[in-house]
């Protein structure tokens, strides 16, 4: 409605040889508000895409900038209409920033876990992803050593349409330096969809996780399986999480007769451990083939 309310206006101030038809067409629209032609198209097919998309402010700043230039005071009606847009829409910077960098970002992906490959990754995420209180909004990060970026956080990236470009790395010490690459942005949407999946805001997240609701045994596998990736220990088939609760929701779900062990360490803290065992072990990487593969190879 906006940017169909700003070629109305538009058409009532511009000369007609910018009308074709006695209208405004959408690329002229672009151009005349100091963008590219495709521009307007551009937004239609994100708004499509994603009903809760807004213009950025940084855009609807130069939209106005560029009007001034072109019509003056004639495009008052216009200016009223591009601050009326801002209003309503409460725009902030945060929220803004992924459309624009992150234009083929899959916000529905984790709406509903019903494949496998989204289970794997809801997994993966309950292991080593975050949620944090980001202003008024809430982001999404996720973080892991460099050694396994190719085939967790690039993949991963690629799945959801996050834009690569905007990695981040960062070398910390921990007893010996450490990179680490991470992916992370502000959606409030994507939070929603991974909290109805189960998932906490806040740093007390790896307490209080709790295994989610699957649809099927499949799909449970291969959630095991991302936790796995994330939280699983080399060469055994160990898994550790600070929650209690959910270790004794894998072992109880998963029939699995080890006893659970606590254990202690100066960079993890507080974490609960059980033995998932070789058949149970065997029949998530049976079930689903494109895990980490440093972890797979100790058990083909």
């Amino acid at each position: 409605m906006f940017l169909n309310d700003l070629k109305i206006g538009l058409q009532k101030i511009v000369s007609s040889k910018n009308l074709w038809r006695g209208k405004l067409t959408d690329e002229k629209l672009g151009i005349l508000l100091g963008q590219s032609k495709n521009h307007i198209r551009k937004k239609r097919f994100q708004i499509k895409k994603n009903p809760d998309y807004v213009i950025s402010l940084e855009n609807l700043n130069k939209y106005s900038e560029n009007l001034v230039k072109k019509f003056k005071d004639e495009a008052e009606s216009v200016f009223q209409l591009i601050e009326k847009y801002q209003n309503l829409n409460e725009i902030p910077k945060a929220i803004y920033g992924i459309y624009y960098w992150h234009p083929d970002l899959k916000i529905d992906y984790f709406k509903i876990i019903n494949t496998k490959k989204k289970a794997y990754w809801l997994g993966w995420l309950y292991a080593e992803a975050w949620l944090s209180k980001h202003g008024n909004n809430i982001r999404f990060g996720v973080e892991i050593h460099k050694d396994d970026e190719k085939y967790l956080i690039d993949k991963f990236a690629k799945i959801i349409g996050f834009n690569l470009e905007h990695k981040e790395t960062e070398i910390r010490r921990e007893g010996e330096l450490t990179d680490y690459v991470r992916i992370r942005f502000v959606s409030d949407e994507f939070a929603r969809h991974l909290i109805n999946q189960g998932f906490i805001i806040g740093k007390e997240k790896s307490k209080l996780i709790e295994l989610p609701y699957l649809k099927s045994r499949e799909l449970y596998l291969a959630f095991l399986l991302g936790y796995y990736d994330g939280d699983g220990k080399v060469g055994t088939t160990v898994i550790t999480s600070g929650s209690i609760r959910f270790i004794r929701q894998v072992k109880e779900h998963f029939n699995i007769p080890y006893k659970i062990w606590r254990t202690d360490s100066e960079w993890e803290g507080v974490g609960y451990n059980i033995y998932l065992g070789m058949d149970l072990m065997r029949e998530m990487l049976v079930n689903y083939k494109y895990s980490l593969p440093r972890k797979r190879t100790c058990f083909e």
